[in-house]
């Protein structure tokens, strides 16, 4: 399994700590060995704070049923789905991460 580090802002990364949402969209389809995201709470803190289990991508063409945050007429969207969110205790600050 690989991991993503994607960077999330608000209010997108409460909603998902809530948990209100459960996925989240991208524009891009990832490669099928990544299974878990170490999100990068971008703002305020610039520092990973949540690993989140996600599942494989969902073409938002077989989503259109589902709520249409995310998806425009023009771009193809893919949408991953939650599975399990687990906070790190301390998180590691951006500058840590890339060891400057």
């Amino acid at each position: 399994m690989t991991d993503l580090i994607p960077p999330m802002r608000e209010p997108y990364m409460n909603q998902i700590i809530a948990p209100t949402k459960d996925y989240e969209f991208s524009s891009y389809a990832l490669k099928s060995s990544v299974g878990r995201a170490m999100v990068l709470y971008y703002h305020p803190t610039s520092a990973i704070n949540q690993i989140a289990e996600i599942g494989p991508a969902v073409v938002a063409e077989y989503v259109k049923s589902l709520p249409v945050e995310g998806i425009t007429e023009n771009r193809q969207k893919y949408r991953y789905n939650i599975l399990r969110l687990q906070e790190i205790k301390r998180p590691i600050p951006l500058k840590e991460w890339k060891g400057t």
